[in-house]
């Protein structure tokens, strides 16, 4: 067992350390629950071979919900990816973002025949209307990869608020029903005495 400032906590499997540790938002939308990655998001080195131990064994604490959640909850490791492949494909700055958009733009209206066949007449307008959306979302945008990275350390926040209050729920409703069973057996020892009590008054008399 260990202990920390909510009280004492059992040993449980590595499979449903996980799934407590994946805040339900998600799961109770859809019907189901999330699916977990077996590999962490981070590299070995970013954490030390203690705090990799205590992750990965067969306790869990609330106090490792925050980094098993990081480490292998399926819907931050999709952001992670996410993330990094946006950076990869428009840059960091709103105007780097920008620029990609016209270049995707410019890309539709390159690709344009302007041959006068009824084909490449209707190829060329619907090439025409990608590359003004493009310009038009190079025009409005308003991303940028902070953006990204501050919705998704949100998400990721959220995701870990949720399983922590499950966590105390679970054992706030463990221990009613612990009561319930002293209660219940403490009755039922006390009943069964004083039927014996009144069966020995009986005999006697």
């Amino acid at each position: 067992m260990r202990k920390n400032k909510y009280g004492t906590y059992g040993t449980f499997s590595r499979s449903f350390s996980r799934v407590l540790a994946a805040a339900f938002v998600a799961a109770v939308a859809a019907g189901t629950m999330p699916v977990y990655s077996a590999y962490a998001a981070s590299p070995s080195f970013a954490r030390t071979e203690e705090e990799w131990a205590k992750l990965r064994d067969n306790v869990i604490e609330y106090d490792e919900l925050e980094g098993l959640i990081h480490e292998y909850n399926a819907t931050v490791q999709n952001n992670q990816y996410t993330y990094q492949k946006f950076r990869q494909d428009y840059g960091d700055t709103n105007e780097e973002v920008a620029q990609e958009y016209y270049k995707l733009a410019q890309d539709y209206y390159n690709d344009m025949s302007g041959d006068d066949d009824a084909s490449s007449r209707m190829s060329d307008l619907n090439l025409q209307i990608q590359g003004d959306n493009m310009q038009k979302q190079g025009d409005e945008t308003l991303e940028d990869s902070r953006i990204y990275l501050l919705t998704y350390e949100q998400a990721e926040k959220n995701l870990v608020v949720t399983a922590q209050s499950d966590m105390i729920s679970y054992y706030e409703n463990f221990g009613l029903f612990l009561r319930f069973v002293i209660i219940f057996f403490f009755l039922s020892f006390y009943n069964i005495r004083k039927l014996c009590n009144i069966h020995y008054t009986y005999i006697i008399n």
